[in-house]
């Protein structure tokens, strides 16, 4: 039972980035087949009401699609005693309105150690955006636990140049636990080299309300 949902969960993520993928540029401008879109920096920290914080820096080897992304970070969990810190090697597959980055990365965790593989599809137009975190945890030692994650799954239109609104959708799948999810209202803020995202999920069952503020950063 645990194996046959868990291939339907991967399954779900494998439609969700194929159709993110296989979607229409939406822009007007678009760059030429070797450059990436944007900057090689990239700084995520993700705070929650009921999760792990998320640090993470990025850093794509070359300005160019197709390049190498280095990822390293931490996800403590401050309401508990879970630690996990992480490294790993990605692609940058980013265009000028829409992209992707998967990345496959080594984690020591509390529970042991892990194989983690985690991708990023995004596509924008003038004023939609849609984007996701979605991944999955391979346990290395028989202390880890197998999981699956879309988190989250957020769809926002802009309200003006600076601020957007929108849902966000979220799915955890652990092995010991079972299935988390959670939707509910998102919040967004273009600054300077960045955005500032809040997002508040509400829980069928007995899975958790949740507050989250997500500040991204790229330079």
């Amino acid at each position: 039972m645990a194996n046959s949902r868990r291939q339907g969960i991967l399954s779900a993520i494998g439609a969700l980035m194929i159709g993110v993928f296989s979607s229409p540029a939406w822009a007007q401008e678009n760059k030429p087949a070797d450059q990436a879109s944007g900057p090689t920096n990239f700084v995520y920290v993700r705070y929650g009401s009921a999760s792990v914080t998320w640090l993470v820096y990025q850093r794509s080897l070359k300005p160019v699609f197709g390049s190498p992304v280095l990822t390293i970070g931490a996800a403590p969990d401050p309401h508990g005693p879970y630690r996990e810190y992480f490294a790993g090697l990605g692609l940058n597959l980013n265009r000028a309105t829409y992209g992707i980055m998967p990345t496959v990365l080594f984690a020591s965790t509390t529970d042991g150690s892990h194989l983690e593989f985690w991708a990023s599809p995004w596509i924008e137009t003038k004023n939609w955006s849609l984007n996701s975190f979605m991944g999955a945890y391979q346990p290395l030692s028989d202390r880890g636990f197998e999981q699956s994650f879309i988190d989250p799954l957020t769809l926002t239109r802009k309200l003006n140049s600076r601020v957007a609104v929108g849902a966000s959708y979220l799915m955890i799948y652990t092995v010991d636990v079972g299935v988390r999810q959670g939707v509910g209202p998102a919040f967004q803020v273009y600054v300077p080299k960045g955005l500032v995202i809040a997002d508040w999920f509400v829980g069928p069952g007995k899975s958790p309300n949740e507050f989250r503020v997500t500040l991204q950063f790229s330079f």
